[in-house]
Parts: structure tokens; sequence; C-alpha cells
């Protein structure tokens, strides 16, 4: 996205789309053993991750536009603004959008230089964070060990999670996709006790910047299989599943991808 120092230019770069588990209506062998109930009804789930993009100005914009939006009582809206401009976006964004950070710690304090804590994130006004983004991952090297301790402490701590997940380009060129989104998946779930406040956020990292572009056969395939590892590791635990991608290529908000 071009931008001049000044931030002109800002537009919104990342949205997890969020819906509720479903039965799926194949390899009935990955479920577990006795679940037999999906988890209750949940409300839509939309989250705007804004990464490293805007100023006060046009993030002001943004959040008047947002705010004269007409939200659907059944859809929960989340905003992930740059760390700098937590406070000022939970100022000014109307109550019923929450507001995400990027990213957190795996501890409460600590001499950790450049690093914020849960506490420190509760404390500016934000009840979400992300965790385990694909730049995360790849451009700051974060291990699934890694984003499972937050998960844990953000968790613990009373933050809700969006918990991405989702392979690159060469995993899926090299027919691993399954075996990665599964180990991510495993350690996230190994550190959830209660999903309630958790999304999880599958991300086609391998279509986002490359210039190729998901189909929709392919997020849904590649839906079906999140929802389908998750359940199976997750049992009867309820949750959300989600995923990203550019604006371009993502399904309106009134009509969330379907598994079935």
């Amino acid at each position: 996205m071009a931008q001049d120092a000044k931030g002109a230019g800002f537009c919104l770069s990342a949205l997890y789309i969020s819906g509720q588990w479903r039965r799926p209506r194949a390899a009935p062998d990955l479920q577990c053993a006795g679940s037999s109930a999906m988890a209750p009804a949940r409300k839509f789930f939309v989250g705007g991750n804004w990464k490293m993009n805007g100023r006060k100005n046009n993030l002001g914009e943004l959040i008047n536009t947002l705010n004269a939006a007409k939200l659907p009582a059944d859809t929960e809206v989340v905003c992930a603004p740059p760390t700098a401009y937590i406070d000022f976006a939970r100022q000014k964004l109307d109550p019923k959008i929450a507001v995400a950070a990027q990213n957190c710690y795996k501890v409460a304090n600590g001499a950790f230089t450049g690093e914020i804590s849960p506490g420190m994130i509760k404390d500016l006004g934000a009840t979400w964070v992300v965790l385990g983004h694909s730049e995360r991952r790849h451009v700051f090297g974060e291990s699934d060990e890694l984003i499972g301790q937050k998960v844990a402490h953000a968790l613990a701590e009373g933050l809700g999670v969006i918990a991405c997940i989702g392979e690159k380009l060469d995993e899926r060129e090299a027919g691993i996709t399954e075996k990665v989104v599964f180990e991510q998946t495993k350690v996230i779930a190994d550190n959830v006790k209660d999903w309630n406040k958790v999304v999880l956020a599958y991300e086609p990292v391998w279509a986002i910047g490359t210039g190729k572009t998901a189909t929709p056969q392919q997020a849904q395939a590649a839906q079906i299989l999140v929802e389908l590892l998750a359940q199976a590791l997750i049992a009867e635990r309820p949750g959300h599943w989600g995923r990203e991608g550019e604006w371009k290529v993502m399904p309106s908000p009134q009509q969330p991808p379907s598994a079935e």
C-alpha cells in the first residue's frame, strides 16, 4: 500500500471474517469421540487489522466512517489499530466497536524492550489481541510455542484472542497444508481452556501479497479443513473460526462463507 510520510492514502489492509462452528459433512473420523453437540449460536464476527498504517488525521476519518455505519445487532466488530493509537481509537470509536491490540507478550512485566503486556493493553481500553499473525510468524520469527504461550497469558489476563493460522506458498505447493495448519491449531488449542473469547482466523498466507488469489473453492476447502481440525482438537468447547484476506477477495459480512 502506497503511503507518504504523513500517512496519507491509508486504507484498511486486512479483514477477519468469522462465523459459528458448523457440523461438517465429511471426514467424520477426525471428530473426537463423544462430540455430539456443536457450539451454541454466536454472533457473526468481523475484525479489521490496520497493521502499521495510518496517522491520527486519516485514522480519525476512518473512525468517523465506521461510527456512521449501521451495524447489525447480531454482528460483533473489532478493530486492531497500531499500538500507538489504541487509546486514540478507543476514545473515538463507537462503544459498540471493540478494539484489539496487534500483539502482546507472554508475561505481565519485565525487561522486554518494545513489548506490551495484556494488562497494558487493557489499561488502554482494548479487549482483544491478535496473535500468531503470519507477519509475526515469518517477519519476526515467532514460533508456534511462543504463540501458544502468548495465547495462554492473554486469555488468563482477560483478553479475547484472535488466533491466526495458515500456510505459506511453499508449504502449500509442497502439499503440507494440513500438517502446517494442524500443528499451528494444536498449539493454540493446547493453551486454551475456554473458547468463548477466542476467534480462530485462517489466513491464506500464500494468497496475500503474492499476486495469487484464493478462489471461493480454495477458501471453502481451507475453511472446512480448519473446522475439522479445530473440532477434532477442541471437541465440545465453543469457539469461532475465521479467515483473512485482501479487501478485494473478502465476502460481504451479510454473506458469511459456508462450509456446507
